[in-house]
């Protein structure tokens, strides 16, 4: 753990792949909850359009969301990965 520099970068990793983990049951309950809304269309139901419209939403945020988590965990991830091979190679040279 000592040749992990900056100390921050990471506590921030780790809750990134927290966050990461965390977004995907979240991703499997938005899409059943749109599978259901989709399942129960009828022609006089007024409320489908709004909980349509409503989880198509959540859908396109928690996609969003994915894809800024998803990033940043690959960043941090090589980013820390190189310095700190960088290190270990410093030590031993």
């Amino acid at each position: 753990m000592s040749y992990y520099n900056p100390k921050w970068l990471v506590y921030s990793s780790l809750l990134i792949s927290i966050s990461n983990a965390a977004i995907w049951p979240v991703y499997g309950l938005i899409y059943a909850k749109i599978l259901f809304v989709m399942m129960n269309f009828k022609d006089s139901n007024a409320d489908f359009y709004g909980q349509r419209d409503f989880w198509s939403g959540m859908f396109l945020l928690e996609t969003f969301m994915i894809a800024i988590i998803s990033f940043l965990n690959q960043l941090i991830f090589s980013y820390m990965g190189e310095n700190l091979t960088y290190e270990v190679r410093n030590e031993l040279f």
